[in-house]
């Protein structure tokens, strides 16, 4: 059984060995990723797609490794602390990959975020207030379209939920383009504080995102702000 289980072992190691190849080449298809927005975001899709195929044949490469290293445990034949190690960076590229795949995502968002004022202008440079930022928007509806197609579908968020932010910050309801834009960047920045937070702070896990398949559209708590 001793000698079998080694055999695994082998095989499994090999298997390991192609599998962080593959994981090599992924993370410079990630690295080499342009920046143009919609071309960017099916590439990340599709790169993504391709880790987490990985990450899942990684994981069970790591349960039969785990398997073999508690058979050979028991032996007691030496084979205990370099079994372990190979254990343990196996499953240190596995966190390691998925931190790597959260960081391109969230790169994604941002970028797809931080030009749409500039677009804002050309689009409504017909209105006095398109141009003239301290006047009064007279088509509000219209500019919520306009964020709701150019920012927050992409990222799932609600466009009716930031609506309700805007009012809640400015209840006197004299809404002009400066207070929009002000409002999108604070709105936005919170919301990208839960997607992707830092240690302590409250929001999404990488469990969350792994479970959602780093796609919003699966995930089961989204963005909501609240008063």
């Amino acid at each position: 059984q001793l000698k079998q289980e080694i055999t695994k072992f082998e095989v499994a190691s090999q298997k390991l060995y192609a599998e962080n190849e593959i994981l090599s080449d992924l993370t410079l298809e990630l690295g080499n990723l342009t920046f143009d927005q919609n071309e960017t975001l099916t590439e990340l899709r599709a790169t993504s797609v391709k880790f987490l195929a990985d990450i899942d044949r990684l994981e069970a490469l790591n349960e039969d490794i785990t398997g073999i290293v508690g058979f050979l445990n028991e032996t007691s034949l030496g084979f205990e602390t370099s079994l372990e190690v190979v254990a343990e960076v196996l499953a240190d590229q596995i966190v390691a990959n998925q931190a790597l795949v959260l960081e391109t995502l969230e790169n994604t968002y941002r970028q797809r975020i931080n030009d749409w004022d500039c677009e804002y202008r050309d689009k409504f440079r017909e209105f006095d207030w398109g141009t003239n930022y301290a006047l009064p928007i007279t088509d509000l509806d219209s500019v919520i379209t306009y964020l709701d197609d150019r920012i927050f579908n992409e990222v799932c968020w609600d466009a009716s939920n930031f609506v309700e932010f805007l009012n809640a910050e400015y209840p006197d309801l004299d809404i002009t383009s400066y207070r929009v834009v002000r409002s999108v960047i604070v709105y936005s920045d919170r919301a990208l504080d839960y997607y992707f937070p830092e240690s302590g702070e409250v929001g999404l896990t990488a469990k969350e995102w792994s479970d959602a398949s780093y796609s919003c559209e699966n995930l089961v708590s989204r963005y909501v702000w609240t008063a």
